[in-house]
């Protein structure tokens, strides 16, 4: 399986400038089913 990430997929809204922005750091991503069914998870660098 392969995801493609763009800047807004790991933004978040920022009160103090009122706007979209992203942070460049190291994530887990999981897939699942459900909270209680997770198969896959895999760590990765945004930058």
């Amino acid at each position: 399986m392969t995801l493609t990430l763009k800047p807004r997929d790991l933004s978040f809204w920022d009160e103090s400038t009122n706007a979209w922005r992203y942070e460049a750091g190291e994530f887990e991503a999981f897939i699942g089913s459900s909270l209680a069914d997770l198969r896959l998870n895999q760590r990765f660098v945004y930058q």
